[in-house]
């Protein structure tokens, strides 16, 4: 090929610069860029416009959005530990005043066995507690604290004993002062206790928690 006009020459620039022309039509395209300034020209910038990226480079981005993208995933994890933390926090936060507050929830998981003593003395000797429902104690509840309390205004002092079903004496001689709580740790939960006292209180009040 002799010679070509420029405007083909402008028509093959981008299979020229893809490496698309037959050898001889691309050979004729190169005596004409080194012979024309204006086709040359235009052949720089188109080439500016249309020549991809190379390897290095590709990779080289690649592993900038490979990174920018970890750094993000990794604030995106920091973000979802936190909040997990801060719904974890207010869960047992509302749990505990509800629990605390709400008297059905707080009878519901911790039920309390309240006995009002009313001219009650036994003048040295034992009687039974004076159940107002059936006649053996029980704790039940998962947060029974097994305790008993005796008012602040009560009388004077309660003493008690416990007896298991097989009539062992498991708490022996436990005197609660009036405001006090004592602990009835030993005693298991969902078990049956006979419970027995001493008193010369007029007016007690026992709560079993």
């Amino acid at each position: 090929m002799n010679t070509i006009r420029c405007s083909i020459v402008e028509d093959l620039l981008p299979l020229y610069i893809d490496g698309a022309l037959r050898e001889e039509t691309a050979q004729a395209v190169r005596e004409h860029l080194s012979a024309c300034p204006a086709c040359r020209n235009e052949y720089e910038k188109l080439a500016q416009t249309l020549t991809l990226p190379s390897a290095p480079d590709l990779q080289e981005e690649d592993r900038r959005a490979f990174q920018a993208f970890r750094r993000h995933w990794k604030r995106k994890k920091l973000q979802v530990a936190l909040l997990c933390v801060v719904l974890t926090a207010a869960v047992v936060i509302a749990g505990c005043v509800v629990y605390q507050e709400v008297e059905v929830v707080h009878d519901l998981f911790s039920p309390t066995t309240t006995v009002v003593l009313r001219e009650a003395q036994t003048h040295g000797t034992w009687a039974p507690v004076p159940w107002e429902e059936g006649d053996r104690l029980r704790f039940e509840g998962l947060f029974a604290e097994k305790a008993v309390t005796l008012d602040a205004n009560s009388d004077s002092a309660v003493t008690l004993r416990v007896w298991d079903d097989q009539h062992n004496l498991v708490v022996d001689e436990l005197t609660v002062a009036p405001g006090e709580e004592v602990s009835l740790k030993t005693l298991e939960r969902n078990t049956d206790y006979q419970v027995e006292m001493q008193t010369e209180a007029g007016f007690a009040c026992l709560r079993f928690h």
